[in-house]
Order: C-alpha cells, then structure tokens, then sequence
C-alpha cells in the first residue's frame, strides 16, 4: 500500500529496539553518578491513559521484605501502543530463577510480540535471558532470539567484566571480542539494576549497553518527582529520562521518559519512546 502502510511498517520494525529501549534506556551503571546533577529542562507532563480506575497495585506489591526490590516469581506485564492509541504489542519482565549456588545472580526474561492486529502488517516475537548479579552490579550473560516476520536473529553475549571484554556470538555462530567498560549491562539487566537504586531527583548516571554486537552509551537523569495514572491506577513516580549515544553521537531519535513507582519495588509503570514519525507508550497491566 501506500506511505502510511510504510510508515507503520517503520515503526513496528522498532518494536524490537523498543524492548530494548525498554530494559536498557533507564538502567543505571557504576561508570559515573554524579549527586545533585541538575536535571533536564521538564519534560512534558507524563500521558494519562484515559478512562483508568484509581485503584493501585495489590498491597502485596508494596510490602517487599529483603534489600532487593524483586525476587523470584516477580511478573511485569505491559501494553505497547503507538500514538496512544493502536495496541501494537505486548511484554513481559520476569525473575525466573537463581543463578548457580552460591552466585548471587539472578535469571531473567523479557519476552515481546506484536498483538493480533498488527501481525497483519509486521509479526513479532522476541524473548530475550539475562543472568544478572545484582550484588555485583553485573551481567554475566545475556541471550535474544528475536523473529520479525520472516526473518530470525538469535545471539549471546557472555561479559567478562574483569577482563574488561564480553564475547558476541552472532546468528551465524560467527565471534566477535568486543572491549567493555566497567558497569557495562544488557538490556534486560539493565532494569533490574537501576531497580537496585536509590532514585531521587538530580542524580546522573551514564553507563554502556551491550546489544546486538554493539556498545551504547545511555545518558540517563532523574528529571523529577509526579503523580502519573497507568491502567492500574495513580502512583507517586521518578520521572527518569534518558538519551543514546553510539560512536559519540547523539541518537536524537531514540529519547525515552520512563516513570518508576517511588516505593521500595521501584517498578517501572510507565514509558513514552519518542520516535521520528509518532511515539510508543508503554504501560504497566499487572504485577505480581
């Protein structure tokens, strides 16, 4: 059909980039936090779905025990629009297991897809594993086998951050030694670690993303203090913004605002990812 077909088309083959964004574009890293950093200029005020209830999360969300803000069995599940209104996908963020004993690292998941509707312009289906030691601040190793309509990617990197090295196998079992600084996450670690933050206006952090072969630096602020409202109600939030940068260039199409709850659990119930032809809103359906 005509551009409007091609420019959806555009967008969904950014859904992929948006699960990344996801995890990656609000993590934090130990590479540099600078206290008391001024923010940003304030961003616009947060989307309001329409229509919500005022209900919040169940009052088991609130009452976590232990120094983590998540354990084993913890289920985010979320709903991807575009321009506010068309559904475009789903996903999910899940700590599955422990690590091997003794380790300290954790197992996670995020897993994407297009939803119903939209598979008859683009499909998607993405799920991606991290081993993460939130102790250490540290990914240890990350997997993503990701299919776009019909084409399939599967790859792994496995971090070696006292080497200062991670190890990329690409879909063609082709192996690439990549130099990584110290604090460098995947994307799906990288959430859960800012997770493991003390979150408060002004601070600072710039931190690399390792993703798909590639070394992303992230520029990541907390911009502020809000009452925002998702499907699940009204919450007190951190309104965090965060920009890319690869090969010291400013991804100027890549901007995304992401509003954590200011409770002990730190869930991330809000995104908004700016896009050159529209923007995705990610919005937080249930936790559990």
């Amino acid at each position: 059909m005509g551009e409007p077909d091609n420019r959806v088309k555009d967008m969904t083959s950014r859904l992929s980039w948006w699960t990344v964004l996801l995890a990656a574009g609000i993590a934090g890293g130990s590479i540099l936090a600078q206290e008391g950093t001024p923010p940003a200029d304030p961003a616009e005020a947060a989307p309001q779905a329409p229509g919500r209830s005022s209900a919040a999360l169940p009052s088991r969300v609130d009452d976590r025990s232990g120094s983590l803000p998540f354990e084993v069995g913890e289920r985010l599940a979320y709903r991807v629009s575009w321009a506010e209104t068309l559904e475009a996908g789903t996903a999910e963020l899940r700590v599955t297991s422990r690590g091997s004993k003794g380790s300290g690292a954790y197992r996670l998941a995020l897993d994407a897809s297009s939803t119903p509707a939209m598979a008859s312009i683009y499909r998607l289906q993405l799920q991606c594993a991290s081993l993460f030691d939130p102790h250490q601040g540290i990914s240890r190793e990350y997997r993503r086998s990701f299919k776009e309509n019909d084409r399939t990617v599967r790859d792994r990197v496995v971090f070696n951050p006292a080497g200062k090295t991670a190890r990329y196998v690409d879909s063609s079992q082709q192996v690439n030694r990549l130099t990584i600084q110290l604090g460098a996450q995947d994307p799906v670690s990288a959430i859960y670690l800012v997770r493991t933050l003390g979150l408060k206006p002004g601070i600072r952090v710039l931190f690399p993303i390792v993703e798909g072969g590639e070394t992303y630096q992230a520029d990541v602020k907390v911009a502020g203090s809000e009452l925002i409202s998702t499907a699940l109600g009204s919450f007190s939030a951190h309104r965090v913004e965060a920009v890319l940068r690869r090969g010291g260039s400013l991804m100027r199409d890549k901007k995304m605002t992401f509003w954590f709850t200011s409770d002990t659990r730190r869930i991330p119930v809000l995104a908004s990812v700016s896009l050159p032809f529209g923007s995705l809103l990610v919005e937080l359906t249930s936790a559990r």
